[in-house]
């Protein structure tokens, strides 16, 4: 009766969602975002290149032809710059031993950040326990999609750190897909129950994550 109640206070909203990133605006030919306007010739004249002479005034090449102006690329300026941009300041340690972190080591960075045990986590995402052990000892663990939104649920994640976590995995939220679309819903909403949004996803026609309700 819950999860009901829960479908039909939400089906609106995400339908709203869903015609707000999926359905195409008008008056853009079937493509999503507009491209240049091309003249009664039909030829594009919004891409145009200068030459050194003649900033801000167009040469009249198009940018289809910018394969016949000459290269003035001069690799002594470019390699003064980039060594006058590493001189000073760069960070003492290597940028990869921060920031590259796996999906498996970023996830125990939130489950310790958040204060939780393996128990919650795994019970909360619907997962057998021995996957999640499977997954924990292993930094260089690949899980599907669905098993990485699954924790995501379970670790109640904000919508950055969702897509920062998914990415770590390989994977992202397609704005091309409907149930990508529902299940971005739910994270930007602080919706976190997954037996709400697998019924929800149930009744949409759409996969349920992890495993049967």
């Amino acid at each position: 009766m819950f999860k009901f109640l829960f479908i039909n206070r939400h089906r609106e909203h995400v339908l709203d969602y869903i015609r707000l990133v999926y359905v195409r605006p008008q008056g853009t030919s079937g493509r999503r975002f507009a491209l240049p306007d091309v003249d009664s010739s039909g030829e594009d004249d919004s891409f145009t290149l200068y030459g050194d002479g003649d900033a801000g005034k167009s040469t009249g090449t198009k940018y289809s032809e910018r394969g016949t102006v000459e290269d003035r690329f001069d690799p002594g300026v470019v390699s003064a710059a980039m060594k006058s941009c590493f001189a000073d300041g760069f960070p003492a340690k290597p940028l990869s031993s921060v920031t590259n972190l796996t999906f498996v080591q970023k996830l125990q960075h939130y489950i310790y950040k958040r204060g939780l045990v393996e128990t919650q986590v795994y019970k909360a995402a619907l997962m057998d326990r021995r996957l999640f052990s499977k997954i924990m000892s292993n930094k260089d663990y690949k899980p599907s999609k669905d098993t990485a939104l699954a924790l995501i649920f379970a670790l109640k994640l904000g919508m950055e750190e969702a897509v920062d976590l998914l990415e770590r995995a390989g994977y992202t939220l397609s704005h091309s897909i409907r149930r990508d679309i529902i299940i971005e819903y739910f994270i930007k909403e602080r919706i976190y129950n997954l037996n709400n949004i697998n019924a929800f996803l149930y009744n949409m026609n759409e996969k349920i994550i992890g495993r049967s309700m």
